[in-house]
């Protein structure tokens, strides 16, 4: 997965905190489709774009975080912290993201179709 709760390739596994780049800098997604293509592999990467955390809350989320830029338009649900697709500040968001990462990187980019429980049947 590229994106995971906001951040690209999940800087919070490569330093220990969400949002932090690592040191020295190096661009990790570039370096996974490099490393693959030299090995004749194809890279496939797919995108949860409106789940913003894996849990329903803001806990560790960085201040660069579209749920704390946004906070309007991020919503509790179920397990998970959703951004609201129908608001333009958040597509406009995700059209930036995916702009970034398809002009840095070269392989086959897949939206996860998200299953949403409906909330008159709670």
């Amino acid at each position: 997965m590229v994106k995971y709760v906001g951040c690209v390739v999940c800087r919070r596994y490569l330093t220990g905190v969400q949002g932090r780049p690592p040191s020295p800098y190096f661009d990790p997604l570039s370096r996974l489709v490099t490393a693959a293509h030299d090995r004749g592999l194809q890279v496939h990467a797919w995108l949860n774009p409106y789940r913003a955390n894996m849990r329903a809350d803001w806990q560790g989320l960085a201040p660069s975080h579209i749920a704390n830029v946004y906070p309007q338009h991020a919503h509790p649900y179920d397990r998970y912290l959703w951004m609201d697709p129908g608001a333009q500040l958040v597509v406009d968001w995700l059209l930036a993201v995916v702009r970034d990462i398809i002009t840095r990187s070269n392989f086959c980019l897949l939206f996860n179709i998200l299953t949403i429980k409906n909330v008159s049947s709670k």
